[in-house]
C-alpha cells in the first residue's frame, strides 16, 4: 500500500489504527523485493555430555540490510538459547553471537524424549526473508 504515492499520502496525513499483526506478512513482500546474502561460520567453543556452547559469526556481504536474521538448531528437538535472534543486520556488518545447546534432553521433554545428542550430529540455520537460509554443519 504505501509505495504508491496517493495510499503513502493518505496514510501520513492523519493517524492510523496499529496494524493487527505484528510479525507480517505485511512487511515481507517489500523486504525479500531487496535481496542481499550473508556468509556464516560457527564453532563448538566447549561442551560436556549435557551442553554446548555455541559461536556463530554472520556477515552481511550484500549491499542492503538483512532482516529479521533468525538462527535455529536443527534438530528442533534441542533447547538453545541465544544471546540474540531477529535482527536487523546492515550490509557489511558481522555480528557474532552464543548459544547454548541442551544436548540431553532426558527427564525435560516428555513426549519426544530425544536420544543424547553429538554436537556433530546437530546443524545451525541462519536465515533472513531477503537473504538464502545457510546451513552449517558442526
Amino acid at each position: 500500500m504505501l509505495s504508491d504515492p496517493e495510499a503513502r499520502k493518505h496514510w501520513q496525513a492523519a493517524p492510523v489504527a496499529e496494524t493487527v499483526t505484528q510479525t507480517g506478512p505485511w512487511l515481507k513482500p517489500q523486504i525479500q523485493a531487496s535481496s542481499t546474502s550473508l556468509k556464516a561460520t560457527a564453532r563448538i567453543e566447549s561442551h560436556s555430555a549435557k551442553e554446548a556452547v555455541l559461536s556463530v559469526t554472520i556477515h552481511n556481504t550484500g549491499k542492503v540490510p538483512a532482516y529479521p536474521v533468525g538462527i535455529a538448531l536443527h534438530p528442533d528437538l534441542y533447547s538453545v538459547l541465544w544471546t540474540d535472534n531477529y535482527f536487523w543486520l546492515a550490509s557489511d556488518e558481522t555480528v557474532t553471537l552464543q548459544g547454548t545447546a541442551r544436548l540431553d534432553m532426558s527427564g525435560l521433554d516428555q513426549i519426544s524424549n530425544p536420544p543424547a545428542a553429538n554436537p556433530a550430529d546437530l546443524l545451525i540455520r541462519v536465515s533472513a526473508w531477503n537473504a538464502a537460509a545457510i546451513d552449517i554443519h558442526l
